[in-house]
């Protein structure tokens, strides 16, 4: 796991606490459900569940945790897929034109649309968030990796949100 989650470490980590505080008091099974350690050891536990739901629900579309997704960049000399496909996507920052090569909508103020953030779902689809400064807006990308190592990206589909401000 790249990035550990320390919230929930210290969730866990207080919910062990007060178990083993509790664990050494011979209560009756009835007085012991109705104490308030009992209630708050309870309540841990069912926010330490309800996060790993949580948690649970955040992998399911991330290349992190897709095994067949990342054993495809493995098969293809490339480590660390999330790197690969960011600075690609991110290269399409840079051009001379004022328009973004994978963004259809236009600017309404002297701002180009750039890529913002790429949460790469798997070895085929990514999602990427852009902007201007003003307006913003994601875009569905369908990635091909060439025989030469780098992307080709096909818009599968892409939204804009218009800010009420005046450009």
């Amino acid at each position: 796991m790249k990035r550990f989650k320390w919230p929930l470490l210290l969730l866990v980590i207080g919910a062990l606490g007060v178990a083993c505080k509790n664990k050494g008091e011979a209560l009756p099974p009835t007085e012991a459900q109705d104490t308030p350690a009992a209630l708050s050891a309870e309540r841990l536990q069912d926010s330490i569940q309800k996060l790993s739901d949580e948690l649970a629900e955040e992998r399911y579309f991330d290349i992190r945790f897709n095994e067949d997704s990342r054993y495809f960049f493995h098969e293809n000399g490339i480590d660390d897929p999330e790197e690969f496909v960011r600075q690609q996507l991110m290269a399409t920052n840079v051009t001379k034109d004022e328009n973004h090569p994978l963004i259809s909508y236009r600017p309404r103020r002297n701002a180009k649309f750039q890529i913002n953030k790429i949460k790469l779902l798997n070895h085929r689809w990514v999602i990427c968030d852009f902007s201007d400064g003003l307006d913003w807006g994601e875009l569905l990308i369908k990635m091909t990796l060439n025989d030469d190592k780098t992307l080709s990206f096909d818009v599968l589909d892409q939204t804009l949100y218009v800010s009420e401000q005046k450009p």
